[in-house]
């Protein structure tokens, strides 16, 4: 929680996405395998990021397999339960149930 309030002071709103960024296609057929997102139809790096009104990024997941789903991402990081409950969370609907994860 103080790691929170030292990255985002004052905040009342932290946004919370994945994005997928395309990465040199692996010569290994079973790596390609793993790295291909059939969202963006080519192989890709997976990220989940937070950011607050002013677009400012507190936090930035590993990058992982595209093929990895953005909640998964999320729910490895676990930094849903440091979000106090004074503070709104948005997400996109890819991250259905992560009302249930945070604590505050």
């Amino acid at each position: 929680m103080e790691e929170f309030c030292h990255a985002f002071p004052g905040v009342r709103d932290v946004f919370i996405d994945g994005t997928e960024r395309p990465v040199q296609k692996p010569k290994n057929t079973r790596r390609r395998n793993k790295m291909y997102s059939g969202k963006k139809r080519q192989t890709t790096g997976k990220v989940v990021m937070m950011t607050d009104e002013t677009r400012r990024v507190g936090f930035l997941s590993l990058s992982k397999n595209g093929r990895r789903h953005d909640k998964r991402l999320l729910d490895k990081a676990d930094i849903v339960r440091h979000i106090p409950s004074t503070v709104t969370v948005w997400a996109d609907t890819g991250f259905q149930g992560i009302n249930n994860l945070s604590s505050g």
